[in-house]
């Protein structure tokens, strides 16, 4: 397999959000897509970035494969790319390789990883909230200030993010308008709690993401799915947090 990408400033967030949290990164390609996914070792978070083929510019699978890789080594090979550069990944003789042209020509190898674990998730959705990624990654940031405990409850079309710490609250309100969207299967309330720790490390990809969608179920785990059509697709599965 070859292929070449000439954007690889989408991916570049999306690894350093996926290499705070994972050791290893399984890596499944076939004629349509490249996935990179992976869990936690606490099995609180699970990460996967979908790549279309129609991102690349050079897009040569002749066969399917799964194996792993090394997730903080992938990341930093990502961060020395610059502006301008061209990176193609190859595997050939066992090993990954990844081939930087810029102004010169810089090689990287990676090992592949003995792949025992290959999580795949999916969510039960009650509440979908649909949010410029910007206000949603500002609105965990202001519920963190109080505690990193983040209640999420839904009622009548609204969210509110809160936290609470003794005698000290913060509340954090959605409400639908020109830029947020919330869609609220039942009547009722939906509430469940996350961390905001991982949270926060997930919105880091902001920058590379115009919108976020946010899904949840009454005391289930909260996925973040961002989107950029045709191109990629990354999304984060958070573990609901239980209250002490």
């Amino acid at each position: 397999m070859k292929v070449t990408l000439a954007e690889p400033a989408y991916i570049k967030p999306v690894f350093d959000t996926m290499s705070s949290v994972l050791n290893e990164v399984v890596v499944d390609v076939n004629s349509d897509r490249i996935i990179f996914r992976g869990m936690d070792p606490s099995n609180a978070a699970y990460f996967e970035l979908r790549l279309e083929n129609s991102l690349f510019i050079e897009y040569d699978v002749d066969k399917d494969e799964i194996f792993s890789l090394n997730m903080g080594r992938l990341k930093n090979i990502f961060g020395v790319v610059g502006k301008g550069d061209m990176i193609s990944w190859d595997k050939e003789n066992g090993d990954f390789g990844f081939e930087i042209t810029g102004l010169q020509k810089d090689r990287y190898t990676l090992s592949v990883l003995d792949n025992q674990k290959d999580p795949q998730l999916d969510i039960n959705e009650e509440v979908t909230i649909e949010s410029p990624s910007d206000l949603f990654e500002n609105g965990i940031k202001k519920a963190r200030v109080i505690h990193d405990d983040l209640e999420f409850n839904v009622e009548d079309m609204e969210l509110t993010i809160s936290s609470n710490d003794k005698m000290d609250h913060a509340d954090i309100h959605f409400k639908p308008n020109d830029e947020v969207a919330i869609d609220q299967k039942e009547e009722g309330t939906i509430h469940s709690m996350y961390s905001g720790e991982l949270l926060e490390k997930v919105t880091k990809v902001t920058k590379a993401f115009d919108k976020v969608r946010v899904s949840f179920s009454d005391n289930g785990p909260v996925q973040l799915k961002y989107n950029k059509p045709d191109k990629l697709v990354f999304r984060s599965i958070i573990a609901m947090r239980i209250a002490e």
